[in-house]
């Protein structure tokens, strides 16, 4: 909020005639440094909020603002974590090696692993159930519309041998929210397909962000398998995110209170999910 306010206060005062944007957003920066946060950091893809932002605080909310501010600095998160896959093969080995000469972090490592995992289940069982709730709504609202038309959940946990599959879709949403999906330590999923005369899919899917096992994420993405010339034929869109940014979870919180987060935060993505498809179906 401070970094915001300040921002935006000199931006009032505006006491140059060239380059008051960049020297209040280094203002800015120095607040974020100071707690120790990213520089802030506004690029091509961002100006268009930034500017209706800083309007938005012109008129007396600075709401916006702080959200623009807060969303750059998540983003930059995520960006962080997976930059870890750049490190030197040289730094690379020697944490390795001192991850070895100590049993005892080798033991915490694996215990958050676990902690991580049990809560991912839980969550898994949930947008499972949920998404069986929707599907069976959805079925009930389109049936009238073609003998074939229905919905239905397909789901993997991750002991399932299909929890491989949709890496490509996984891979797709990752870039556009701008982090790394690891799927090596842990990956599930569920997905609510819809069928009329093409067939679209809500997908969920648990997996790890960088190469903390600590830390795991859930991200919600739409996409459309589109019928084409012979029987078989088809054509798949682009996975699309329905999240602004990925659900993560850590070893060190409360399940309960993950719990509570997630349910709202996976109604949101099915609601724009299927507002997706209704536009798709032209409807």
């Amino acid at each position: 909020m401070l970094a915001a306010w300040l921002h935006h206060r000199f931006s009032l005062i505006h006491p140059f005639t060239d380059g008051n944007g960049r020297v209040a957003r280094c203002l800015a920066t120095l607040v974020f440094l100071k707690r120790n946060w990213f520089p802030l950091v506004i690029t091509r893809d961002d100006k268009s909020n930034y500017i209706g932002a800083l309007r938005s605080a012109d008129d007396g909310d600075l709401g916006p603002l702080i959200k623009t501010f807060g969303d750059l600095q998540a983003k930059a998160v995520r960006e962080a974590f997976s930059l870890s896959d750049d490190i030197p093969q040289e730094a690379t080995a020697m944490r390795d090696i001192l991850d070895r000469v100590t049993s005892k972090w080798k033991g915490e490592r694996d215990r958050q692993k676990e902690h991580v995992f049990v809560t991912a289940d839980a969550l898994h069982n949930f947008a499972s159930e949920r998404m069986l709730e929707v599907a069976r709504e959805v079925t009930d609202s389109i049936r009238a519309w073609g003998d074939d038309f229905h919905a239905r959940r397909s789901e993997a946990k991750r002991t399932d041998e299909d929890a491989g599959f949709y890496g490509f879709q996984i891979g797709q949403c990752a870039t556009r929210l701008n982090y790394y999906a690891n799927r090596r330590f842990y990956q599930a999923w569920i997905s609510l397909k819809v069928f009329t005369q093409n067939q679209t899919e809500i997908l969920v899917s648990f997996h790890g962000m960088g190469r903390s096992m600590g830390t795991l994420v859930c991200t919600a993405m739409v996409f459309t398998r589109q019928r084409g010339g012979g029987e078989d034929a088809s054509q798949v869109t682009e996975a699309k995110p329905v999240c602004d940014a990925p659900f993560a979870f850590t070893h060190a919180q409360n399940p309960n209170d993950v719990t509570e987060r997630f349910q709202q935060w996976l109604d949101r993505c099915l609601t724009r999910g299927l507002d997706e498809w209704r536009k798709m179906e032209g409807a």
